[in-house]
């Protein structure tokens, strides 16, 4: 049984199978050249040796057979390694692509359309970005060839892969590739799922099982193995002995013609009854016996092989055992040809021009049974040298297979290597934005290290990492004991990186800004003492935040431009565009909209400059919030669909909610119901799956003031009852703030003057100690002086709306339109003439801005109103007396 024999012809009974793969990928080439060109992911399920992988052999063969020019990629899991890569099967089915050199031009499609995922490219955009790179590359190589990605053993993927894996899945709808994977069902619990992949890819995905081997599949598999015909005994007995398992099978029937014991004679091969074994062996006796039977020369070799990485490289096999090339190629050739072990797929030329044979093992079984034949210094030395091989002949390119690097080290349980090579796995990792590999290689780099502060440095990084992946509990209590043992050990640095990571997280758990005043100021202390450029601006940028959440805007203000003064010593242009950032936020939050927009501007080029998304999707959301406040409502429109764009790309589920809803929030204002809608309603569904209790209330009070705009005050009042239900103690009070602000207008609409007062009463509660006045919205000072005038003291509800519209006015056209409505409201009873002027000027802000319900409104007002000739004569309102304000907000107080 010679190469000759090869997997083409050892398929037996699958017409069925090949005819339906061959089917689907029909239909994919139908549709190939329109644009609506639909392609499939054809999972072929089944236990170890079923037969998956020789039935996605045969196919792939006949695809090539059928159409040269096609494209067909392969890719192969290894358990106990595969893991360790971060997209590794994604990573080899590039790598393949690649070597398909100057074919169409491939390469050069490869590198123009996933520039990310070349060896050594710097870090994308995002991962949303990176996967996109792929998808591009799948839709430019499709376009020209039948593309076909085979991906074998999925069941020992790296989970970043599966991500993958889902993404390009669910892209099938517009995508022509066939992407072929095989699975298997029966695998250990060290094995990932690929159910929730196929949940994602719903239509697009096609399930195959492949069945057990009848006996007569089993003796035409014999007969193909063979070459020729074999009496039926031998059958009869191996399908008893294979019970329908394709790889039992054939290695049953191998082990008995290499012990001679099925022979050929008459051109036909027979065998004796009494000379087969009495009991079928289980498999894997079967194939150690085979094992035992080779030359020992090729079975060390083998064995050296199972713990060179990912690929069988002659190279690297002859650096373990310290022989020659061509000795160990010839050895190879022979496992590949006359035992059908292993399998060659093509060569390989490295960093320094050394040039090397690679091949694969044919069956994962073997592969783990000739690993699990080495042990001790015998498995240090082989694994320890293919580590070190692998980095000698990568060179400079050693980087891009750190990860396989790093897990050689560890199999041969080298500490300090593998400290090392961890810390460059999880930058390769973090490159490419595979966070479960970089939390696995961080552990094992805080694991493996012998000094204190390297792991504590590790574990700052770590709880990063806990926390960007939704496991804050974790991420809060290791950066707590970071920041304690820093402290301790008096290392600033470690200090403020993981204060500033607690900080963010304890925010994001909704304690209290007070209770985080003192460790932002502590971490400002620390910065300013070590005098960290760096490191101040971020600690300066927690410190900002919390003042803002305090209402201390003045405070605010200046840790904000102190920030930006420290980053332009640093040097460094994207901390500057960080501290630029934040202080354009203050300005534009406090009352200095048109300097926080220069500034936005400045910081949104240099994230451009050095294409950071995250930095350009929070400076287009803070033009927007700029202009929003200046009136201009279509720039700000641009600027929150640039940054939704943005975020959608660089894959921030929470940044995109809210963009969401700042979108929804300024559609409601311009009478865009049904669109505002679908948005809240999308943003509230997603932030379910995420848990969001802030993002969910937000959607809900956006909801609230939907309902408002469309008169629907009934259900105002049921769903903003609930969102106070759900507000936290503390840490919450703008969102409280805006509920109970729409809740009293909604009972003055009613014409509930008692709860409406009640809903005042709190609003003024809730003002007391919150600077600025951005904080005044307009909403709250509307409530007070409707609410003055329920006591008919006109005088004072007017001098109110006088005080706000002097606040809003210049700052927040939509504010002062919403002031000037009502209180042209108060002054309608006793003075018309003035009431007019002020819903005059209402409709006048409300056209400019294109708030349609409220211009609606202050048009409809302004017409019930008794002529402008009627009112000429109408005497002017008296002075406002600042000590009779002062008095009635005394009351409110008690």
């Amino acid at each position: 049984m010679g190469k000759s024999k090869s997997r083409k012809i050892r398929l037996a009974a699958r017409a069925t199978e090949l005819a339906q793969l061959s089917r689907v990928f029909q239909e994919i080439r139908d549709g190939r050249g329109g644009q609506g060109g639909r392609g499939r992911l054809v999972t072929l399920t089944g236990s170890l040796g079923i037969g998956k992988t020789a039935l996605a052999q045969a196919f792939l063969e006949q695809v090539k057979a059928g159409d040269p020019r096609a494209v067909v990629l392969k890719a192969l899991c290894l358990k106990g390694l595969t893991p360790w890569r971060p997209y590794g099967p994604f990573r080899d089915l590039f790598a393949a692509l690649q070597a398909l050199g100057g074919e169409g031009g491939l390469g050069a499609i490869a590198r123009k359309e996933a520039p990310g995922w070349l060896p050594g490219a710097p870090q994308s955009a995002g991962r949303n970005a990176l996967f996109d790179q792929y998808v591009a590359l799948c839709r430019a190589v499709s376009r020209q060839r039948p593309l076909v990605l085979f991906i074998d053993d999925v069941q020992w993927s790296d989970r970043s892969s599966l991500d993958l894996l889902g993404r390009l899945g669910s892209a099938l709808s517009s995508l022509p590739v066939l992407v072929l994977a095989t699975y298997d069902d029966a695998a250990s619990d060290e094995a990932v799922s690929i159910s929730p992949v196929l949940h994602r890819v719903g239509p697009n995905s096609v399930r195959l099982a492949v069945r057990a081997l009848e006996k007569d599949a089993v003796q035409q598999l014999a007969e193909n193995l063979l070459g020729g015909p074999c009496v039926s005994e031998l059958g009869d007995w191996l399908a008893r002995a294979a019970a329908g398992n394709a790889l039992h099978a054939e290695q049953q029937l191998r082990s008995l013609v290499e012990q001679g014991i099925v022979r050929k004679r008459f051109r036909r091969y027979t065998v004796r009854e009494s000379e087969l074994p009495h009991q079928s062996e289980d498999i894997e006796d079967v194939v150690r016996d085979r094992l035992d039977l080779l030359d020992a020369k090729l079975r060390w070799t083998l064995e050296a092989a199972s713990h060179s990485g990912s690929v069988i490289d002659s190279a690297i096999i002859a650096g373990q055992l310290g022989a020659k090339d061509d000795e160990v190629l010839t050895l190879l050739r022979t496992a590949e040809g006359t035992h059908s072990l292993i399998d060659g797929v093509g060569d390989q030329r490295w960093a320094n021009g050394r040039w090397s044979t690679r091949f694969q093992f044919e069956c994962p079984l073997v592969r783990r049974l000739l690993w699990e034949r080495v042990a001790g210094k015998r498995r240090v030395h082989v694994a320890s040298r293919a580590a070190e091989l692998l980095e000698q002949l990568s060179g400079d390119g050693s980087a891009g297979v750190a990860d396989e690097i790093t897990a050689l080290y560890a199999i041969a349980q080298m500490s300090e290597n593998v400290h090392d090579w961890s810390l460059r796995a999880a930058d390769l990792a973090e490159r490419l934005y595979a966070v479960y590999e970089l939390e696995e290689f961080l552990r094992l780099a805080a694991r493996t290290s012998s000094e204190e502060l390297v792991r504590l440095r590790i574990e700052a990084r770590l709880a990063r990492v806990y926390g960007a992946t939704g496991r804050e509990p974790e991420a809060e209590a290791l950066a707590e004991s970071v920041y304690t043992r820093g402290g301790e050990l008096g290392d600033g640095s470690l200090v403020v990186n993981s204060g500033a990571t607690l900080g963010w997280l304890l925010f994001e758990r909704g304690v209290p800004p007070a209770k985080l005043s003192e460790l932002a100021g502590k971490l400002v202390d620390t910065a300013r003492r070590d005098d960290n450029p760096e490191e101040l601006v971020m600690a300066l940028d927690l410190s900002c935040v919390v003042a803002e959440r305090l209402g201390r805007a003045e405070e605010a203000l200046l840790m904000a431009e102190e920030a930006i003064y420290v980053a332009e010593r640093s040097g460094n242009p994207e901390t500057v565009a960080q501290a630029a950032y934040r202080l354009a936020r203050v300005h534009v939050s406090w009352g200095s909209p048109e300097e926080g927009r220069e500034l936005a501007q400045r910081a949104l080029d240099v994230f451009l400059q050095v294409d950071e998304l995250g930095g350009v999707a929070v400076c287009h959301d803070l033009l927007g919030l700029a202009n929003f406040r200046a009136g201009d409502w279509d720039g700000a429109l641009h600027h929150w669909e640039q940054a939704l764009e943005s975020m959608e790309v660089a894959g921030d589920p929470d940044q995109q909610i809210a963009m969401q809803v700042n979108i929804a929030e300024l559609l409601t204002l311009r009478g865009e119901f049904d669109r505002a809608a679908q948005l809240f309603t999308s943003g509230l569904e997603l932030t379910e799956e995420l848990d969001d209790q802030p993002l969910a209330r937000r959607c809900r009070t956006g909801i609230a003031r939907l309902d408002f705009e469309r008169g629907e005050y009934a259900s105002v009042l049921e769903r903003t009852e609930e969102i106070r239900k759900e507000l936290p103690e503390s840490g919450a009070w703008k969102d409280d703030f805006q509920t109970t602000a729409v809740r009293a207008l909604a009972y003055l609409e009613l014409g509930d003057e008692l709860q409406a007062w009640q809903e005042a009463v709190r609003l003024e509660q809730l003002y007391q100690g919150k600077e600025g006045w951005f904080e005044r919205r307009g909403e709250g000072d509307a409530v007070r002086i409707r609410v003055i005038d329920l006591d008919s003291d006109d005088w004072l509800a007017g001098a109110v709306a006088q005080q706000g519209i002097g606040e809003t006015a210049d700052k927040d056209p939509y504010g002062e339109g919403f002031l000037q409505y009502h209180r042209a409201c108060v002054l309608a009873r006793a003075q018309p003439a003035q009431a007019r002027e002020a819903v005059e000027r209402a409709v006048e802000l409300f056209a400019k801005l294109g708030a349609n319900p409220m211009l609606k409104r202050a048009q409809q007002f302004r017409d019930g109103l008794p002529p402008a000739e009627a009112l000429a004569d109408e005497a002017e309102q008296a002075e406002v007396d600042e000590d009779r304000i002062d008095d009635w907000f005394d009351s409110l107080e008690g």
